[in-house]
């Protein structure tokens, strides 16, 4: 069927995003949901579907009166109380437009998958891939997409309408209405009367709009209903989420000005209240070796809880598959003596350690062996880190792991050098060498491409402590090199003697097939719109 066809090459044509989003959910830290916590949080509770009517009738978490203890945007099932009727009233075209079947099973599937129900207790508590890894109501967001098409399809169909189907369904949805207000009355406050009686006024003036209809006209009609529509949806976005300076959101402080100004590439880590959210430092250009959500390679994440005591990881549970976090410190003593994390800082190239005045850190928590301040206001103190690692050096030293506990054992013993490397695998007889005058140096960083400066007299590994990841190619001197995992996350290169350009780009296979799967999609679209377009013509 048609239908099949195009759903075909919507997905191909979809390619370029979904293939490399498919290669980094099988790589990500993703585990499944504890079960208790999915059905109970992130399915919508049936009481929640009042949300299609009345999206604060929970309250608002903007107002400081919302009800439920889940999050307010997973639960938005909103398009507009108006396009929300008008979907409804598509449905009497249901058997006579392909299209309106499709998009209403579409919507009664995706309903039956993120409410909570017989059917998604019994399959969530099966732990698919996927379906229990995430949050079913991400959903919500195709929901309203097909929903949206059909309020077209119900607005069109009333515009040319000359019956009393649609005065039918008003009246239905004036009956849920009053059935709410007596819930409302029952167990108030649990419910937002204020938040409901909008919803209530609002459909209100859409009855009255069309019972008028004749009087004034049904395009004078839906105009008045588009421009409500805009408002009414606007009303609820500005209440959440306002359009406001970006200085309210981010505003000016100096510890961030400072590590702007100084930190280069070099990473930064806060202890006890010094703790800065690896989203900030995102959203600052500023380097961290914390991770934000499960978007990051399943070893970094292995590897970076070890940071507590010392052990890979071997599964990730609900609070370790959201962020990767160098394990948090607080008090005088805690920083140097879990010496896990300590070797982590250092492997990590962790230049800066921040420090709040008000934690009561002394040198006990700060060694001035290891640690040198070199920044201090009223507030912040900024540590620098004197035993890091490079971001990128040359070593020749390097042993083999071929498992979790060998590397433990490794990486951890007291005696172990964070200038050697740790390598997966046998790097082929290369005559690697000592050369203590061997330099590595970062001419220019950015996301998808690095450059380095190398010089050696000596054939070494050159080791980058980013994180090592398919797609990514080491090119010397524009010839592409082997990169092998390092230290269990990282990335590291053979280089010869000599002077050479050594450069790190992304580019994963993953997008390549996507775009070929995608422009060929997109041909095949075309071809089809045109045979559909000249057999219409000659029929």
């Amino acid at each position: 069927r048609l239908w099949l066809v195009l759903l075909a090459l919507g997905i191909g044509l979809s390619s370029l995003q979904i293939i490399p989003t498919f290669e980094l959910i099988v790589d990500s830290a993703r585990s499944s949901q504890p079960y208790a916590f999915l059905v109970e949080n992130l399915l919508l509770q049936p009481k929640q579907l009042v949300g299609f009517i009345s999206p604060d009738f929970f309250g608002n978490p903007a107002t400081r009166n919302y009800l439920l203890t889940n999050s307010y945007p997973g639960n938005a099932l909103y398009i507009g109380l108006i396009p929300f009727i008008f979907s409804l009233f598509s449905l009497v075209l249901f058997r006579k437009n392909s299209l309106i079947k499709f998009f209403s099973l579409t919507s009664l599937i995706i309903i039956l998958f993120i409410v909570r129900n017989p059917i998604t207790e019994i399959l969530y508590k099966i732990q698919i891939p996927f379906f229990s890894t995430s949050s079913p109501k991400n959903a919500i967001f195709l929901l309203s997409f097909a929903l949206s098409i059909l309020a077209g399809y119900g607005l069109e169909y009333w515009s040319k309408d000359k019956g009393q189907l649609f005065k039918k369904i008003l009246f239905i949805f004036g009956g849920i209405f009053v059935l709410c207000w007596l819930l409302v009355i029952a167990t108030h406050p649990a419910f937002s009367s204020k938040n409901f009686l909008y919803s209530t006024a609002l459909f209100g003036v859409l009855s009255v709009l069309i019972l008028i209809g004749k009087a004034i006209g049904k395009r004078t009609i839906m105009a008045v209903l588009i421009l409500i529509t805009v408002l009414d949806l606007f009303y609820f976005l500005q209440k959440f989420n306002p359009f406001v300076s970006p200085k309210l959101v981010f505003p000016p402080a100096q510890i961030i000005n400072f590590l702007q100004q100084e930190g280069g590439i070099d990473r930064f880590w806060g202890y006890d209240t010094a703790r800065i959210e690896a989203n900030f430092a995102t959203q600052h250009q500023i380097f961290s070796p914390d991770g934000y959500d499960p978007l990051y390679p399943r070893w970094y994440g292995e590897f970076i809880q070890s940071s507590r005591d010392g052990k890979i990881a071997t599964q990730f549970t609900n609070q370790t598959r959201s962020d990767a976090n160098i394990v948090p410190g607080f008090g005088q003593e805690d920083l140097a003596k879990n010496l896990y994390r300590l070797r982590m800082l250092d492997i990590l190239g962790v230049k800066y350690v921040l420090d709040r005045v008000e934690s009561g850190t002394s040198e006990i928590t700060f060694p001035t062996d290891r640690f040198k301040i070199i920044y201090q206001d009223s507030i912040w103190r900024v540590f620098e880190n004197k035993r890091r690692a490079p971001r990128a050096f040359l070593t020749a030293d390097y042993k083999i792991f071929n498992n979790k506990e060998e590397f433990e054992r490794l990486f951890f013993d007291p005696n172990f050098d964070v200038a050697k490397t740790l390598l997966l695998e046998q790097v082929p007889a290369e005559n690697l060498a000592v050369d203590e005058m061997s330099q590595a140096k970062v001419i220019s960083y950015s996301p998808n491409k690095l450059l380095l400066a190398v010089k050696s007299r000596t054939s070494q590994l050159l080791f980058l402590s980013d994180a090592y990841y398919p797609g990514w190619k080491a090119f010397i001197d524009g010839v592409e090199k082997k990169i092998y995992r390092a230290d269990y996350a990282f990335r590291a290169v053979v280089v010869p003697s000599g002077e050479h350009q050594v450069k790190f780009i992304y580019e994963p296979q993953s997008f390549s097939l996507g775009v070929k799967t995608s422009i060929i999609s997109l041909v095949l679209l075309l071809v089809l719109a045109f045979w559909r377009r000249r057999k219409t013509y000659e029929g």
